[in-house]
């Protein structure tokens, strides 16, 4: 297993994990670099999934206190290459997708009703999405297979709701509200727009992850 003398240092002088605004005001410039690299690191576009795959890993890290480098960052672009698309799809565009189809087959439902059933499953489709893709990344980047990486985190989507739906809503909504306002948006990118509200969710659904999965920490740093 891999061994990081400021993870076990970090360890011992903690008596809990650390909190929100703790990990902020000591890691902040981290937050910053990791945002920059993930901004660099989906340029082509193509590369999209496993640059959010990435930003996503280094936020688990600093939410379990545990170290995050430059090094660390391309070593999961890397490893988690091919398992980030299907991850991407399921997490972020199964949502878009079944959220454009709700709304399509509700304006075209009032002129057949049969439209009615599509909508209410697009519906369905979206909310299960969307509840899981708080715990998919996390568990994904984790070296689970995939496979039960996606039914564990459609377990724990239903079982913690709550934390899922808070995480799922600060990630996408600041996302949305960001790349509306391109161009006068990418400061905001650049800046950390990304990474913070990334770290936020990721602390958000920690206890459900510690709780449920006590195993996935060390799974990961065999992984990694």
């Amino acid at each position: 297993m891999f061994f990081n003398p400021n993870d076990f240092r970090r360890r011992q002088e903690r008596t809990g994990p650390s909190g929100l605004l703790e990990i902020f005001s000591r890691e902040w410039l981290t937050i910053v670099k990791v945002d920059a690299l993930t901004c660099l690191a989906l340029v082509p576009l193509v590369t999209l999934p496993p640059a959010l795959m990435a930003m996503n890993h280094m936020s688990r890290r600093m939410a379990e206190d545990r170290s995050v480098t430059a090094r660390e960052f391309w070593q999961s672009f890397r490893a988690n290459f091919w398992r980030s698309y299907p991850t991407f799809f399921l997490a972020v565009l199964l949502p878009v997708i079944s959220l454009w189809s709700s709304f399509f087959y509700a304006g075209k439902a009032a002129g057949n009703l049969i439209l009615f059933a599509p909508c209410v499953f697009s519906l369905f489709v979206f909310v299960v999405s969307l509840l899981m893709s708080a715990y998919l990344f996390p568990l994904a980047v984790s070296g689970m297979p995939l496979g039960q990486a996606v039914r564990q985190s459609f377990a724990l989507g239903f079982a913690r709701p709550g934390q899922a739906l808070m995480c799922a809503l600060l990630n996408d909504s600041l996302a949305a509200l960001a790349i509306g306002f391109l161009p006068f948006s990418i400061p905001y990118f650049l800046l950390g727009g990304l990474m913070f509200p990334c770290v936020a969710g990721q602390v958000l659904v920690r206890s459900v992850l510690d709780q449920f999965c006590p195993d996935l920490e060390g799974e990961e740093e065999e992984e990694f």
